[in-house]
């Protein structure tokens, strides 16, 4: 066999090899999501040549009849502006967007490379859409400081919407939303958002004292009211007890003084010895 043959031989089994690489598709995992935010999906495909690749939603029939088709390439077939499709600019990667997402876009969602009428290469995508229920997900942790500390108390929240938030202790209102209820000018309160429906509100006390120690409570003023609280404990600033040395004079006059009475007292003792006349002698002069 010549080099001619040979050559031309690899170069059929080349081409045939070529045309019998198949698609490939990749996706991404379960995406669990709530109501309001946005759903990116992604599909990557690989030697989808000119073939088109579809991204539609599954229905309930086994058969496929009820699936709705939302885009073919990088055009979207559904009339929903909430639906978009980006294509990459190789055209391997394929990212289904849907904003505001409601319960109705829970499902199973299917990207396909689609070679003909009876054949297709796909994986498919479980979406779950939960109902946003309001939380308190995360609260300051209990805190001691100092008298004349200032402190931030924080608490934050998903999908509160336009449910008040009220910072409260005791029976005292401290603030609802962005509005301070209680008049001290060493308080304020703000609020916040972001936008994928969580939010952090912040009471800041400045130039705390004893009477701010406390539970402070965040609330939620939702139907089934949510409450998560803080305790702040402000301390007395600890006292040092300095012992007071005394002065070396004093101490001298101290000793001085206690000596005192015993000097006296030997002196007392001396003069007595001194005037006391022995009783022998007396008498024998008086014998004379």
């Amino acid at each position: 066999m010549n080099f001619p043959i040979i050559f031309l031989l690899t170069l059929i089994l080349g081409c045939w090899s070529q045309q019998e690489e198949v698609p490939t598709v990749e996706i991404s995992g379960k995406h669990v999501s709530k109501i309001g935010r946005t759903i990116d999906l992604e599909c990557s495909t690989r030697n989808a040549g000119n073939f088109p690749v579809m991204w539609k939603k599954l229905g309930s029939d086994p058969s496929g009849w009820d699936a709705v088709f939302l885009s073919t390439g990088s055009n979207i077939i559904l009339r929903d502006s909430r639906f978009s499709i980006k294509v990459s600019n190789d055209e391997t990667t394929y990212k289904l967007k849907i904003k505001d997402a409601n319960l109705h876009d829970s499902g199973k969602y299917q990207c396909a490379v689609v070679v003909s009428m009876t054949k297709a290469y796909s994986k498919v995508v479980e979406v779950v859409v939960k109902d946003a229920t309001p939380e308190i997900t995360k609260i300051t942790q209990d805190l001691e400081i100092s008298v004349g500390d200032s402190v931030d108390l924080q608490c934050s929240t998903e999908n509160a919407g336009d449910y008040a938030l009220i910072w409260r202790k005791g029976i005292v209102v401290i603030s609802v939303n962005d509005i301070l209820v209680l008049r001290d000018p060493r308080i304020s309160v703000k609020n916040d958002h972001s936008a994928d429906s969580s939010s952090v509100s912040t009471l800041s006390i400045k130039e705390s004292n004893v009477g701010d120690s406390g539970t402070y409570e965040c609330l939620v003023s939702a139907p089934d009211q949510l409450v998560k609280n803080v305790s702040l404990t402000v301390l007395l600033p600890k006292t040092t007890i300095t012992p007071i040395l005394a002065d070396p004079l004093d101490s001298v006059e101290s000793v001085s003084t206690k000596d005192a009475p015993d000097a006296q007292s030997d002196v007392e003792d001396a003069t007595e010895t001194a005037n006391v006349t022995p009783i022998a002698d007396s008498e024998h002069d008086d014998q004379a």
